[in-house]
Protein backbone atom coordinates (compact mmCIF):
# COMPACT_ATOMS: atom_id res chain seq x y z
CA UNK A 1 0.00 0.00 0.00
CA UNK A 2 1.59 3.27 -1.04
CA UNK A 3 1.71 6.51 0.93
CA UNK A 4 -0.52 8.17 -1.68
CA UNK A 5 -3.42 5.79 -1.43
CA UNK A 6 -7.19 5.81 -1.62
CA UNK A 7 -8.70 9.13 -0.72
CA UNK A 8 -5.41 10.91 -0.06
CA UNK A 9 -5.53 12.81 -3.32
CA UNK A 10 -8.75 14.53 -2.24
CA UNK A 11 -7.71 15.47 1.27
CA UNK A 12 -6.12 18.88 1.73
CA UNK A 13 -4.75 20.51 4.88
CA UNK A 14 -7.07 22.87 6.75
CA UNK A 15 -6.80 26.53 5.99
CA UNK A 16 -5.28 28.86 8.58
CA UNK A 17 -8.71 30.06 9.58
CA UNK A 18 -9.80 26.45 10.11
CA UNK A 19 -13.34 25.25 9.79
CA UNK A 20 -16.15 24.82 12.24
CA UNK A 21 -19.17 22.61 12.30
CA UNK A 22 -22.69 23.63 11.46
CA UNK A 23 -22.36 26.65 9.23
CA UNK A 24 -18.77 27.58 8.45
CA UNK A 25 -17.11 26.60 5.20
CA UNK A 26 -15.28 23.31 5.15
CA UNK A 27 -11.58 23.49 4.31
CA UNK A 28 -10.30 21.50 1.37
CA UNK A 29 -13.54 21.30 -0.64
CA UNK A 30 -14.65 23.44 -3.55
CA UNK A 31 -17.75 24.58 -1.69
CA UNK A 32 -17.55 28.34 -1.63
CA UNK A 33 -21.14 28.77 -0.50
CA UNK A 34 -21.80 25.34 1.02
CA UNK A 35 -22.62 24.78 4.68
CA UNK A 36 -24.99 22.65 6.68
CA UNK A 37 -27.34 25.65 6.69
CA UNK A 38 -28.02 25.02 3.00
CA UNK A 39 -28.75 21.31 3.25
CA UNK A 40 -31.01 18.81 4.96
CA UNK A 41 -29.41 15.40 5.38
CA UNK A 42 -31.30 12.15 5.75
CA UNK A 43 -28.99 9.95 7.84
CA UNK A 44 -30.03 6.34 7.25
CA UNK A 45 -29.14 3.58 9.75
CA UNK A 46 -31.77 0.83 9.52
CA UNK A 47 -30.10 -1.34 12.19
CA UNK A 48 -30.71 -0.02 15.71
CA UNK A 49 -28.37 -2.36 17.60
CA UNK A 50 -25.72 -0.26 19.30
CA UNK A 51 -22.54 -1.14 17.41
CA UNK A 52 -19.50 0.88 16.44
CA UNK A 53 -21.19 2.64 13.52
CA UNK A 54 -24.13 3.67 15.69
CA UNK A 55 -21.85 5.07 18.39
CA UNK A 56 -19.92 7.04 15.78
CA UNK A 57 -23.19 8.34 14.31
CA UNK A 58 -24.03 9.73 17.76
CA UNK A 59 -20.64 11.46 17.81
CA UNK A 60 -21.53 13.06 14.49
CA UNK A 61 -24.99 14.13 15.65
CA UNK A 62 -23.56 15.73 18.77
CA UNK A 63 -21.83 18.31 16.57
CA UNK A 64 -24.55 18.88 13.95
CA UNK A 65 -27.42 21.38 14.39
CA UNK A 66 -30.69 19.52 14.93
CA UNK A 67 -32.42 21.32 12.08
CA UNK A 68 -29.91 20.01 9.54
CA UNK A 69 -30.33 16.26 9.94
CA UNK A 70 -33.25 13.85 10.08
CA UNK A 71 -32.23 10.41 11.31
CA UNK A 72 -33.93 7.36 9.80
CA UNK A 73 -33.53 4.46 12.21
CA UNK A 74 -35.63 2.05 14.31
CA UNK A 75 -37.45 4.07 16.98
CA UNK A 76 -37.77 1.09 19.30
CA UNK A 77 -34.04 0.45 19.63
CA UNK A 78 -31.19 1.60 21.81
CA UNK A 79 -29.82 3.75 19.01
CA UNK A 80 -33.25 5.27 18.30
CA UNK A 81 -33.69 6.16 21.95
CA UNK A 82 -30.25 7.79 22.04
CA UNK A 83 -31.13 9.86 18.96
CA UNK A 84 -34.37 11.04 20.55
CA UNK A 85 -32.54 11.86 23.78
CA UNK A 86 -30.13 14.04 21.78
CA UNK A 87 -33.05 16.11 20.51
CA UNK A 88 -32.57 15.20 16.85
CA UNK A 89 -35.43 14.39 14.50
CA UNK A 90 -36.07 10.66 14.15
CA UNK A 91 -38.15 8.88 11.54
CA UNK A 92 -38.96 5.26 12.34
CA UNK A 93 -37.24 3.09 9.72
CA UNK A 94 -36.01 -0.45 10.21
CA UNK A 95 -34.94 -3.29 7.96
CA UNK A 96 -34.25 -6.73 9.45
CA UNK A 97 -31.41 -8.73 7.99
CA UNK A 98 -32.54 -11.36 5.50
CA UNK A 99 -31.33 -14.18 7.77
CA UNK A 100 -33.55 -12.92 10.59
CA UNK A 101 -36.77 -13.06 8.58
CA UNK A 102 -38.86 -16.21 8.53
CA UNK A 103 -39.42 -16.11 4.78
CA UNK A 104 -38.48 -14.32 1.58
CA UNK A 105 -41.97 -12.81 1.54
CA UNK A 106 -41.49 -11.46 5.06
CA UNK A 107 -38.20 -9.80 4.09
CA UNK A 108 -39.66 -8.28 0.92
CA UNK A 109 -42.58 -6.89 2.93
CA UNK A 110 -40.19 -5.31 5.45
CA UNK A 111 -37.99 -4.00 2.64
CA UNK A 112 -40.84 -2.33 0.77
CA UNK A 113 -42.07 -0.75 3.99
CA UNK A 114 -38.59 0.69 4.64
CA UNK A 115 -38.33 2.06 1.09
CA UNK A 116 -41.78 3.66 1.34
CA UNK A 117 -40.88 5.26 4.67
CA UNK A 118 -37.65 6.72 3.33
CA UNK A 119 -39.37 7.95 0.18
CA UNK A 120 -41.87 9.87 2.33
CA UNK A 121 -39.05 11.30 4.45
CA UNK A 122 -37.14 12.47 1.37
CA UNK A 123 -40.23 14.29 0.06
CA UNK A 124 -41.89 15.62 3.20
CA UNK A 125 -38.70 16.64 5.00
CA UNK A 126 -37.23 18.14 1.80
CA UNK A 127 -34.02 16.15 2.17
CA UNK A 128 -31.22 17.42 -0.07
CA UNK A 129 -28.80 14.53 0.61
CA UNK A 130 -29.34 10.91 1.57
CA UNK A 131 -26.46 9.51 3.60
CA UNK A 132 -26.40 5.74 4.10
CA UNK A 133 -24.20 5.64 7.18
CA UNK A 134 -23.77 1.86 6.95
CA UNK A 135 -23.42 -0.37 3.92
CA UNK A 136 -26.48 -2.32 5.05
CA UNK A 137 -28.63 0.77 4.42
CA UNK A 138 -27.57 1.08 0.77
CA UNK A 139 -30.33 -1.22 -0.46
CA UNK A 140 -32.96 1.12 1.03
CA UNK A 141 -31.29 4.38 0.03
CA UNK A 142 -30.57 3.36 -3.58
CA UNK A 143 -34.14 3.20 -4.98
CA UNK A 144 -35.24 6.29 -3.08
CA UNK A 145 -32.25 8.31 -4.29
CA UNK A 146 -33.02 7.30 -7.88
CA UNK A 147 -36.77 7.93 -7.66
CA UNK A 148 -36.44 11.32 -5.96
CA UNK A 149 -33.24 12.32 -7.78
CA UNK A 150 -31.61 13.05 -4.44
CA UNK A 151 -27.79 12.95 -4.16
CA UNK A 152 -26.53 10.05 -2.07
CA UNK A 153 -23.42 9.36 0.00
CA UNK A 154 -22.36 5.96 1.34
CA UNK A 155 -20.23 5.37 4.43
CA UNK A 156 -18.63 1.95 4.79
CA UNK A 157 -17.90 0.77 8.33
CA UNK A 158 -17.83 -2.87 7.28
CA UNK A 159 -15.80 -5.14 5.03
CA UNK A 160 -17.97 -6.07 2.04
CA UNK A 161 -15.60 -8.25 0.04
CA UNK A 162 -16.86 -11.58 -1.35
CA UNK A 163 -14.93 -13.49 1.33
CA UNK A 164 -16.67 -11.49 4.06
CA UNK A 165 -20.30 -11.29 2.95
CA UNK A 166 -20.52 -13.67 -0.01
CA UNK A 167 -19.98 -13.22 -3.72
CA UNK A 168 -23.56 -12.35 -4.70
CA UNK A 169 -24.08 -9.77 -1.95
CA UNK A 170 -20.68 -8.21 -2.61
CA UNK A 171 -21.35 -7.83 -6.35
CA UNK A 172 -24.80 -6.38 -5.67
CA UNK A 173 -23.34 -3.88 -3.19
CA UNK A 174 -20.72 -2.75 -5.73
CA UNK A 175 -23.28 -2.48 -8.53
CA UNK A 176 -25.73 -0.41 -6.48
CA UNK A 177 -22.97 1.84 -5.18
CA UNK A 178 -21.61 2.51 -8.67
CA UNK A 179 -25.01 3.57 -9.97
CA UNK A 180 -26.35 5.56 -7.03
CA UNK A 181 -23.68 6.89 -4.68
CA UNK A 182 -21.68 9.91 -5.76
CA UNK A 183 -19.12 9.52 -3.01
CA UNK A 184 -18.08 6.69 -0.68
CA UNK A 185 -16.31 7.17 2.65
CA UNK A 186 -14.36 4.27 4.11
CA UNK A 187 -13.63 4.12 7.81
CA UNK A 188 -10.02 3.01 7.28
CA UNK A 189 -7.36 2.73 4.61
CA UNK A 190 -7.78 -1.03 4.80
CA UNK A 191 -11.52 -0.77 4.12
CA UNK A 192 -10.90 1.65 1.25
CA UNK A 193 -8.40 -0.66 -0.41
CA UNK A 194 -10.91 -3.51 -0.08
CA UNK A 195 -13.49 -1.41 -1.92
CA UNK A 196 -11.08 -0.57 -4.71
CA UNK A 197 -10.09 -4.23 -5.01
CA UNK A 198 -13.79 -5.00 -5.56
CA UNK A 199 -13.96 -2.58 -8.47
CA UNK A 200 -15.05 0.66 -6.79
CA UNK A 201 -13.88 3.82 -8.53
CA UNK A 202 -10.78 4.96 -6.62
CA UNK A 203 -11.63 8.62 -7.26
CA UNK A 204 -14.98 8.26 -5.48
CA UNK A 205 -13.58 6.60 -2.36
CA UNK A 206 -12.02 8.58 0.46
CA UNK A 207 -10.84 7.60 3.93
CA UNK A 208 -12.55 9.23 6.90
CA UNK A 209 -11.31 7.70 10.12
CA UNK A 210 -13.67 7.70 13.07
CA UNK A 211 -13.21 10.39 15.69
CA UNK A 212 -14.27 10.19 19.32
CA UNK A 213 -14.38 12.11 22.57
CA UNK A 214 -14.76 10.67 26.02
CA UNK A 215 -18.43 10.39 26.93
CA UNK A 216 -18.26 10.72 30.71
CA UNK A 217 -15.60 11.95 33.15
CA UNK A 218 -13.40 9.33 34.77
CA UNK A 219 -14.05 8.38 38.39
CA UNK A 220 -10.61 6.80 38.67
CA UNK A 221 -9.18 3.31 38.35
CA UNK A 222 -9.60 2.44 42.03
CA UNK A 223 -13.28 3.40 42.14
CA UNK A 224 -14.02 1.52 38.91
CA UNK A 225 -12.35 -1.62 40.16
CA UNK A 226 -14.19 -1.39 43.45
CA UNK A 227 -17.50 -1.11 41.57
CA UNK A 228 -16.62 -4.20 39.51
CA UNK A 229 -15.21 -6.23 42.39
CA UNK A 230 -11.72 -6.36 40.87
CA UNK A 231 -8.63 -6.23 43.15
CA UNK A 232 -7.10 -2.76 43.12
CA UNK A 233 -3.52 -3.96 42.52
CA UNK A 234 -4.34 -6.56 39.88
CA UNK A 235 -3.12 -6.50 36.29
CA UNK A 236 -6.32 -6.15 34.28
CA UNK A 237 -6.82 -6.98 30.61
CA UNK A 238 -10.13 -6.13 28.94
CA UNK A 239 -11.88 -7.21 25.75
CA UNK A 240 -14.72 -4.86 24.78
CA UNK A 241 -16.98 -5.40 21.80
CA UNK A 242 -19.91 -7.23 20.30
CA UNK A 243 -19.62 -10.97 20.79
CA UNK A 244 -19.20 -12.71 17.45
CA UNK A 245 -16.65 -14.96 15.83
CA UNK A 246 -14.89 -12.31 13.76
CA UNK A 247 -14.13 -10.36 16.96
CA UNK A 248 -12.13 -13.38 18.15
CA UNK A 249 -12.89 -13.33 21.89
CA UNK A 250 -11.71 -16.95 22.20
CA UNK A 251 -8.16 -15.85 21.35
CA UNK A 252 -7.62 -13.77 24.51
CA UNK A 253 -9.27 -16.39 26.74
CA UNK A 254 -6.65 -18.91 25.61
CA UNK A 255 -3.90 -16.26 25.66
CA UNK A 256 -4.86 -15.28 29.20
CA UNK A 257 -4.47 -18.88 30.36
CA UNK A 258 -1.02 -19.03 28.75
CA UNK A 259 -0.08 -15.71 30.33
CA UNK A 260 -1.17 -16.83 33.80
CA UNK A 261 0.75 -20.11 33.54
CA UNK A 262 3.88 -18.21 32.48
CA UNK A 263 3.49 -15.50 35.14
CA UNK A 264 2.45 -17.40 38.26
CA UNK A 265 3.23 -14.53 40.62
CA UNK A 266 0.99 -12.01 38.80
CA UNK A 267 -2.59 -11.44 39.99
CA UNK A 268 -4.09 -10.97 36.53
CA UNK A 269 -7.75 -10.63 35.57
CA UNK A 270 -9.53 -10.66 32.22
CA UNK A 271 -12.75 -8.70 31.62
CA UNK A 272 -14.93 -9.70 28.65
CA UNK A 273 -17.53 -7.03 27.90
CA UNK A 274 -20.08 -7.20 25.11
CA UNK A 275 -23.38 -8.73 24.11
CA UNK A 276 -24.39 -11.14 21.37
CA UNK A 277 -26.85 -9.64 18.89
CA UNK A 278 -27.79 -12.62 16.71
CA UNK A 279 -28.17 -16.35 17.21
CA UNK A 280 -24.66 -17.14 15.92
CA UNK A 281 -23.30 -14.60 18.40
CA UNK A 282 -25.12 -16.31 21.25
CA UNK A 283 -23.64 -19.65 20.23
CA UNK A 284 -20.20 -18.06 20.17
CA UNK A 285 -20.80 -16.56 23.63
CA UNK A 286 -21.60 -20.04 24.94
CA UNK A 287 -18.36 -21.30 23.42
CA UNK A 288 -16.41 -18.53 25.16
CA UNK A 289 -17.94 -19.48 28.51
CA UNK A 290 -17.04 -23.13 27.95
CA UNK A 291 -13.44 -22.26 27.11
CA UNK A 292 -13.16 -20.08 30.20
CA UNK A 293 -14.38 -22.96 32.35
CA UNK A 294 -11.88 -25.31 30.71
CA UNK A 295 -8.95 -23.05 31.68
CA UNK A 296 -9.64 -23.39 35.38
CA UNK A 297 -9.39 -19.61 35.75
CA UNK A 298 -13.10 -18.82 36.14
CA UNK A 299 -12.47 -16.71 39.26
CA UNK A 300 -10.17 -14.43 37.29
CA UNK A 301 -12.14 -14.19 34.03
CA UNK A 302 -15.21 -11.96 34.33
CA UNK A 303 -17.92 -12.04 31.63
CA UNK A 304 -20.28 -9.06 31.78
CA UNK A 305 -22.40 -9.19 28.62
CA UNK A 306 -23.70 -5.97 27.09
CA UNK A 307 -22.98 -2.82 29.11
CA UNK A 308 -23.72 0.81 28.36
CA UNK A 309 -21.04 2.06 30.77
CA UNK A 310 -18.04 0.89 28.76
CA UNK A 311 -15.92 3.76 30.07
CA UNK A 312 -16.00 2.05 33.47
CA UNK A 313 -14.22 -0.95 31.98
CA UNK A 314 -11.69 1.15 30.11
CA UNK A 315 -10.86 2.97 33.33
CA UNK A 316 -10.57 -0.30 35.23
CA UNK A 317 -8.26 -1.87 32.64
CA UNK A 318 -4.51 -1.70 32.23
CA UNK A 319 -4.51 -3.04 28.67
CA UNK A 320 -7.29 -3.51 26.11
CA UNK A 321 -7.19 -6.49 23.74
CA UNK A 322 -8.63 -6.34 20.20
CA UNK A 323 -8.19 -9.88 18.82
CA UNK A 324 -10.09 -9.74 15.52
CA UNK A 325 -9.59 -13.00 13.58
CA UNK A 326 -11.35 -11.70 10.46
CA UNK A 327 -11.09 -8.29 8.86
CA UNK A 328 -12.67 -5.64 11.08
CA UNK A 329 -12.78 -2.31 9.27
CA UNK A 330 -11.75 -0.03 12.16
CA UNK A 331 -12.54 -1.03 15.77
CA UNK A 332 -13.31 2.16 17.72
CA UNK A 333 -12.44 0.31 20.92
CA UNK A 334 -8.79 1.26 20.35
CA UNK A 335 -9.66 4.97 20.26
CA UNK A 336 -12.04 4.81 23.23
CA UNK A 337 -9.49 2.98 25.37
CA UNK A 338 -6.74 5.44 24.45
CA UNK A 339 -8.84 8.35 25.71
CA UNK A 340 -8.78 6.59 29.09
CA UNK A 341 -5.00 6.34 28.83
CA UNK A 342 -5.08 2.60 28.13
CA UNK A 343 -2.82 1.03 25.47
CA UNK A 344 -4.10 -1.75 23.22
CA UNK A 345 -2.88 -5.04 21.80
CA UNK A 346 -4.54 -5.55 18.41
CA UNK A 347 -4.42 -8.21 15.73
CA UNK A 348 -2.87 -7.39 12.38
CA UNK A 349 -6.12 -8.26 10.59
CA UNK A 350 -8.19 -5.38 9.22
CA UNK A 351 -7.96 -1.68 10.04
CA UNK A 352 -7.12 -1.78 13.77
CA UNK A 353 -3.35 -1.24 13.24
CA UNK A 354 -4.14 2.18 11.73
CA UNK A 355 -5.34 3.35 15.14
CA UNK A 356 -2.05 2.92 17.00
CA UNK A 357 1.73 3.13 16.74
CA UNK A 358 3.18 -0.34 17.13
CA UNK A 359 5.41 -0.58 20.20
CA UNK A 360 4.60 2.98 21.29
CA UNK A 361 0.85 3.16 21.94
CA UNK A 362 0.30 -0.60 21.85
CA UNK A 363 1.27 -3.76 20.00
CA UNK A 364 0.21 -5.24 16.67
CA UNK A 365 0.40 -9.04 16.59
CA UNK A 366 -0.88 -12.11 14.78
CA UNK A 367 -4.36 -13.18 15.98
CA UNK A 368 -3.14 -16.27 17.83
CA UNK A 369 -3.17 -17.03 21.53
CA UNK A 370 0.63 -17.48 21.51
CA UNK A 371 1.26 -14.03 20.01
CA UNK A 372 -1.25 -12.31 22.27
CA UNK A 373 0.19 -14.03 25.36
CA UNK A 374 3.68 -12.83 24.45
CA UNK A 375 2.47 -9.25 23.93
CA UNK A 376 0.54 -9.41 27.22
CA UNK A 377 3.77 -10.39 28.98
CA UNK A 378 5.51 -7.36 27.47
CA UNK A 379 2.59 -5.15 28.52
CA UNK A 380 2.90 -6.43 32.10
CA UNK A 381 5.73 -3.90 32.56
CA UNK A 382 4.12 -1.00 34.48
CA UNK A 383 6.62 1.53 33.14
CA UNK A 384 5.78 0.60 29.55
CA UNK A 385 2.03 0.77 30.27
CA UNK A 386 2.29 4.24 31.78
CA UNK A 387 4.30 5.61 28.86
CA UNK A 388 2.17 3.84 26.25
CA UNK A 389 -1.08 5.01 27.85
CA UNK A 390 0.01 8.65 27.78
CA UNK A 391 1.24 8.29 24.20
CA UNK A 392 -2.02 6.60 23.16
CA UNK A 393 -4.13 9.43 24.54
CA UNK A 394 -2.03 12.09 22.80
CA UNK A 395 -2.08 10.13 19.55
CA UNK A 396 -5.87 9.79 19.48
CA UNK A 397 -6.51 13.37 20.53
CA UNK A 398 -4.26 14.57 17.69
CA UNK A 399 -5.15 12.12 14.90
CA UNK A 400 -8.70 10.96 15.64
CA UNK A 401 -10.55 13.91 17.13
CA UNK A 402 -14.31 14.15 16.81
CA UNK A 403 -13.96 17.66 15.42
CA UNK A 404 -11.86 16.53 12.47
CA UNK A 405 -14.12 13.54 11.83
CA UNK A 406 -17.24 15.73 11.68
CA UNK A 407 -15.50 18.25 9.44
CA UNK A 408 -14.49 15.50 7.02
CA UNK A 409 -18.06 14.16 6.88
CA UNK A 410 -19.49 17.63 6.23
CA UNK A 411 -16.84 18.10 3.56
CA UNK A 412 -18.20 15.00 1.81
CA UNK A 413 -21.77 16.30 2.18
CA UNK A 414 -20.63 19.49 0.49
CA UNK A 415 -18.85 17.63 -2.29
CA UNK A 416 -22.16 16.00 -3.17
CA UNK A 417 -24.44 19.02 -2.86
CA UNK A 418 -22.28 22.13 -3.09
CA UNK A 419 -21.34 24.32 -6.07
CA UNK A 420 -18.26 22.19 -6.72
CA UNK A 421 -20.19 18.96 -7.01
CA UNK A 422 -20.45 17.11 -10.33
CA UNK A 423 -23.64 17.75 -12.33
CA UNK A 424 -25.22 14.47 -11.27
CA UNK A 425 -24.83 15.45 -7.60
CA UNK A 426 -27.27 18.27 -7.95
CA UNK A 427 -29.86 16.42 -10.00
CA UNK A 428 -32.47 16.83 -7.28
CA UNK A 429 -32.00 20.54 -6.80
Amino acid sequence: MTEQSVGEQTRKPPSESGSSVGGALIAGADVSSCSTKTMKVGLVIPDGAMGGAQRIALELLSEIPRRDVVVCAPRDSQFGREVLASGHQLRDLSLPKFADERSVFGFLKSYMRAVRTLFEVARKDQVTLLHSFVAFGAKVVAPVALLTRTPALLSVHEITTPSSIGSWRSRFHRWVSAIVFIRVTAVSQFAAECLVSMGFDRDRVTVVHNGVVRGVPSIGKTSCRSALGIPHEALVFAVVGRVERLKGQTVPTSAFAEFCHANLGVDAHLLIVGGAVQSHGRRYAARIAQEVDSTGLRERVHIYGHRDDVETFYDAADVVLVPSVEADAFPTVVLEAALSGVPAIVSNVGGAPEALVDGVTGFVVEPTSECFALAMSKAADPNWREAAGLAARRHVEKRFSRKEFVERIIEEWCRCTGPGAPPECTAGS
